[in-house]
């Protein structure tokens, strides 16, 4: 009695993986809900009983299994480059078929970085491009072949001798690279410490690749938000907002405003010396919304007396100030007696 590992084909791991996305998503495309953890896997139907499931990252082209590289190529060697048979008898420095005829013999077959774009010296390829290119490659006989050649012509060869062979070297070629679930994942050992799972490096990533989405926070707040552009746009239809400029002849608590505002925004009538909001942005202090007292102008700014600008925080360097003018008997009685 004796175990046998073996590895998964490309069709085996596509089978009975999952598709792993490039990137975290919150959302479900298919329902649009919220991906919650509490809902069942996908896979089995199971919530805390799941047991993990094998996943794979698709990758574009063929690339070689790293543990396999020595054993393919020694297995190579049992191949003859001119008939494509294998005989397990076959020795790197025998000839076979035509080579016997001719005399000659091959190099052995190795796996290396080959230069596969470069000009040999003393002779110009118009076909090559300018650049170099490196890639993996084999050795083939005395040519060179790249690892997506080298799995088509695998289909080539004669194992008449081995037929399981071949099968078990195109498994070593990797179309998906097999990701194990959380719970068979050895641990990672920092120093003398055993951690589990890094929170803080998922976290930092996390955050990182999900800086671009719209969570609640971004949704409500800024200049794009509900509460600027939904609820304080009902004010709109009875404000001002224009630039501030000085006037040191009109006392502390009175201010010109345009008087399109007053004969346009206050359908109730206006009078001067009624009394407005001013209100300048950002409000960081209770003193930056007051209800003062106003007359018209026909100027289009805000003159305000320049001994109040430090209450609002405002200068004369081109800011803006907001008025909000009373719709209801009402309001005005609540701003006299405040």
């Amino acid at each position: 009695m004796y175990l046998e590992f073996d590895l998964y084909s490309n069709e085996q791991i596509e089978k009975l993986s999952i598709l792993i996305s490039k990137k975290y998503e919150l959302t479900d495309n298919t329902t649009s809900y919220i991906l919650d953890p509490q809902l069942p896997c996908k896979q089995c139907k199971k919530v805390i009983e799941c047991p993990g499931h094998l996943g794979r990252i698709p990758i574009y082209q063929y690339i070689v299994h790293p543990l396999f590289v020595n054993i393919l190529c020694k297995e190579l060697t049992h191949v003859c480059p001119i008939c494509k048979k294998y005989n397990v008898a076959l020795d790197v420095k025998s000839r076979c078929c035509e080579t016997r005829i001719k005399g000659t013999s091959f190099s052995l077959h190795k796996f290396n970085v080959k230069n596969t774009n470069s000009k040999s010296k003393g002779k110009s390829n118009k076909n090559s491009e300018n650049k170099s290119q490196s890639e993996y490659a084999f050795l083939f006989g005395n040519q060179w072949f790249t690892v997506v050649r080298m799995y088509e012509l695998i289909h080539t060869f004669d194992f008449s001798e081995n037929p399981e062979l071949k099968n078990k070297m195109l498994k070593v070629f990797l179309k998906n690279i097999p990701v194990l679930p959380i719970n068979m994942r050895p641990s990672i050992m920092d120093s003398n410490n055993i951690m589990i799972h890094n929170n803080i490096t998922s976290i930092s990533t996390d955050t990182t690749e999900n800086s671009d989405k719209n969570f609640i926070k971004q949704i409500l707040s800024g200049k794009t938000g509900i509460f600027r552009s939904m609820c304080l746009a009902k004010r709109q239809n009875f404000c001002l907002r224009s630039v501030i400029v000085p006037n040191i002849n009109i006392p502390l608590d009175k201010i010109l405003i345009p008087k399109e505002f007053t004969d346009q925004l206050i359908p109730h009538g206006y009078k001067p010396n009624d009394y407005v909001i001013i209100n300048r942005q950002p409000t960081l202090q209770t003193t930056s919304i007051l209800s003062v007292r106003s007359f018209p102008s026909s100027s289009r700014t805000i003159q305000i007396n320049p001994l109040i600008a430090s209450v609002f925080q405002a200068d004369f360097d081109g800011d803006e100030m907001n008025i909000f003018g009373y719709q209801e008997r009402n309001l005005k009685r609540n701003w006299l007696l405040n």
